[in-house]
Formats: C-alpha cells, sequence, structure tokens
C-alpha cells in the first residue's frame, strides 16, 4: 500500500516547503527567531497551549531548516501536531520524509504512514478559473458513522475550520466514506484520491487590490464584474461667465465595470441638470441645461482593509453639457431687421475627471453589494454648435448672426453616492 501511494503523497510533500496560512501573517523574524531551535521551542509551546494550527505551521517552518530536515524528531512532531489540527496530508508528507532520515526510526514512521493511508482518502478540489481558495466557509458532513475515536476528533477539528474559513488548501484528506459540502457530494476512498469541481458559487472572486504585506484576506466577491448606479452633486462654473450656469448641478450615473488585477475599467453614461438663468438676471429666461456625458475610466485598487476598497482613477469624458444661455444677435431672413438678446444652444464637451473612490462591502459570506461614496473633479472643453446663418427655434424667418461666445471651459467638483451590484 505504502508503494502505491507515494505518488499520491509526492505533490503534498512540497507543501512542506511553504509557510502556513497562519505562519504567513506572522511579523517578519531575525535569523536568530527563525533558527530550528527557536522554532522547535515556539511550537512545542503553542503545541502545549493547544493551538494545533499555529503549532503546524511553526514546526513545518521548522523542518524546512536544513537543521530540521534531517531531525526526525522535528517530523514526528510536525506529522503528530499536524493530526490534531485536522490536516492529514501534511501528516502523511510528514511521515513519508521521516522514513527516509537517518538516525531516526523508519520502522515506525512507515506504521504511521501505513495507519493514516490505511484510513484516509484525498479529495482535490478543482476551482473555476481566475478564482483562488478559500471557499465560503460552509457545513461540511460526514454521512455515515464512525466508531474510531480519533477519526471523530479529526473529522470534528475539519468541521470546525471549514465553518469558520471554508476549504482552504486544494487537497484535503478526510477518513474514507461519503461526505456533503454545501450540497455537493463526495466519496472519499482510502489511499485514493477524487475530484471535486466547485461552483463559482461556493469559490468567491477575491479582489488582487494593492494590499500590505501580512495585511488581512481580501473578502469575497461575487465575481470580478460590477453594475453601478450613482447619484452625484457637483458644483462649479464656467470662467469667464455670460453663459447663465447656475453653480450646482445634480444628477445620476450608471457605469459597467471589470476587475483585472489590481485594475478597474469602468464605462458609464451620466445624466445631470444644472439650474441656467438668464446672466441679467431675467426670470423668463431661466431654465435648465440637461447635459449627458459618458466617460471611460481606469483606477487602481487599494485594499487598507478586507472590506474596503480605495480606488484612485482617471477619465476621459465626452458629450454634452445641454443647452446654454449665450448673448447673441439674430436677424430676419431677407430683412434688415436685426435683434440682440439671448439665445438657448446646445453644446459638445470633452475633457477629462479624476477621483477617488471608497468602497464598503458590507459582511456577508459572498460579498454582492457595495456601498461606494466617490470624490471627483473634472474640466471640460466645450463648445456651442452652432454657426452664423443657422435658423434659430422659436423665432419665425431669424437666423443665427452672432454669438458673444463660442467656445468655453466647463470646471466643477463634487461627491458621488451609489451601489455596485457585483457579478
Amino acid at each position: 500500500m505504502r508503494g502505491s501511494a507515494r505518488a499520491l503523497v509526492a505533490a503534498g510533500a512540497l507543501l512542506l516547503l511553504l509557510p502556513g496560512p497562519l505562519a504567513a501573517q506572522q511579523p517578519s523574524a531575525s535569523d536568530e527567531d527563525a533558527s530550528y531551535p527557536f522554532l522547535t521551542r515556539q511550537g512545542q509551546l503553542l503545541f502545549d497551549y493547544g493551538r494545533f494550527d499555529e503549532a503546524t505551521a511553526t514546526f513545518e517552518q521548522a523542518c524546512a531548516t536544513p537543521e530540521g530536515a534531517a531531525d526526525f524528531e522535528c517530523w514526528r512532531r510536525l506529522a503528530t501536531t499536524a493530526e490534531k489540527a485536522g490536516r492529514v496530508g501534511v501528516a502523511i508528507s510528514a511521515w513519508d520524509s521521516a522514513t527516509s532520515v537517518s538516525g531516526g526510526d523508519p520502522a515506525a514512521a512507515g506504521r504511521e504512514l501505513d495507519r493514516l493511508l490505511g484510513a484516509y482518502g484525498a479529495v482535490r478540489l478543482v476551482v473555476p478559473p481566475g478564482r483562488d481558495l478559500p471557499t465560503v466557509p460552509g457545513l461540511l458532513e460526514f454521512m455515515g458513522m464512525l466508531i474510531d475515536p480519533a477519526a471523530k476528533a479529526y473529522i470534528a477539528a475539519v468541521v470546525e475550520r471549514v465553518g469558520a474559513e471554508g476549504l482552504d488548501r486544494d487537497e484535503i484528506w478526510l477518513p474514507s466514506g461519503e461526505y456533503r459540502f454545501e450540497g455537493l457530494s463526495f466519496v472519499i476512498e482510502a489511499s485514493a484520491a477524487s475530484e471535486l469541481v466547485l461552483p463559482p458559487t461556493l469559490v468567491p472572486y477575491r479582489s488582487r487590490a494593492f494590499r500590505a504585506a501580512g495585511g488581512p484576506a481580501p473578502a469575497g466577491l461575487a465575481g470580478p464584474w460590477s453594475l453601478g448606479v450613482d447619484v452625484e452633486v457637483a458644483a462649479g462654473g464656467t470662467p469667464g461667465g455670460g453663459l447663465g450656469l447656475g453653480p450646482v448641478g445634480v444628477g445620476g450615473r450608471v457605469r459597467f465595470g471589470r476587475r483585472l488585477g489590481a485594475l478597474r475599467l469602468e464605462v458609464g453614461a451620466r445624466i445631470g441638470v444644472t439650474r441656467t438663468a438668464s446672466p441679467g438676471g431675467e426670470v423668463e429666461r431661466s431654465g435648465s441645461a440637461l447635459g449627458l456625458l459618458g466617460e471611460l475610466d481606469v483606477g487602481v485598487d487599494l485594499a487598507p482593509a478586507s472590506r474596503l476598497l480605495i480606488t484612485p482613477h482617471a477619465a476621459i469624458v465626452g458629450g454634452s453639457t445641454g443647452a446654454m444661455l449665450v448673448g447673441c444677435r439674430a436677424g430676419e431672413v431677407g430683412a434688415a431687421h436685426v435683434w440682440d438678446g439671448e439665445c438657448r444652444l446646445g453644446s459638445l464637451a470633452a475633457g477629462a475627471r479624476a477621483g477617488l473612490d471608497f468602497e464598503l462591502i458590507p459582511p456577508a459570506r459572498v460579498g454582492r453589494i457595495g456601498i461606494r461614496i466617490g470624490l471627483f473633479g473634472e474640466a471640460l472643453a466645450a463648445g456651442l454648435v452652432a454657426v452664423p446663418g443657422d435658423p434659430l427655434t422659436g423665432a419665425e424667418d431669424a437666423t443665427l448672426l452672432r454669438l458673444s461666445r463660442w467656445r468655453f471651459t466647463l470646471l466643477r467638483g463634487g461627491l458621488d453616492v451609489g451601489l455596485s451590484i457585483r457579478l
């Protein structure tokens, strides 16, 4: 049995060269703290306090040192601790390594290896493309009956960890029998490996946002795509005046985006209304400018916390800022009549927008809704869509002769608040 299982445990042995998930969160250690004697003492202390997950990670580090790799006792401690932590795959790899350490007891290590391989098998988890373990925390159930107290305790440890952290390794060792995880059934056979294909609903997308080394793990999200709806308030104006444009506007925005690593790419459309009035204060000329703009936005995600994204971003913007009130001269077609007054004319604009978004992911097993608050500023170069000779709506047989302004710049900044739905 042992010879046929060598290929199965060979890949698991590579895990011993990597720090465990808890060890990876520990601060950088000095040379003395990374020494084999120190790690052995630390692992034993954690073991004595019943902190088996942390003790396993520490003994993995200890056995990865040259001194520990040649010490039978290091592998024995790692195997014993890993089994108590519910990580039989690590224990099997440790006993397998112990059989080839000179000066130890390879026969005893072989018996322990055969014991585990005779009772346990592996399930290899296949995750959807672009997603990484762990899965969502969930209920792992053993569908049979166990008599062995050690196997019962082992399953209890695994169930507790999966309920708190999800399935966090791509190969899980369990006592032989039938299991169910969140509605998915699978069978474990001793000394064998099976595959379990996990759906995207159980393996959430995790942002690749930039974060501090050793920072908290990113929250699980429904996917890299997002659909957002925002309400915005903007304040600003047109340097030089002469357009009767109010200082405050309100609007809404719809955006659709995708995360590519730490990059956020979004396309959006927004509509906004800004009050307009005659620069001379004529109430009868009051109205509003209804603007419609599209944008292409690129941002970089930063994650100071697992459920908070801060995204500095910039966008190119284009469209219409609405109908402006502008001083004009008009003339009657075929006559000498000329009028000086104001015309309401449409506009086209293009420019850039920059801002800073804060997105909070409320606590949930899978984050589907994000609450977004953004600050922004933009500068648009715009022009009125009219030339001399154009007919004027609302004036019989009148054409445009001259405008007081043809081009203008719109500068504004503001606040937007909305929701992001993860897809």
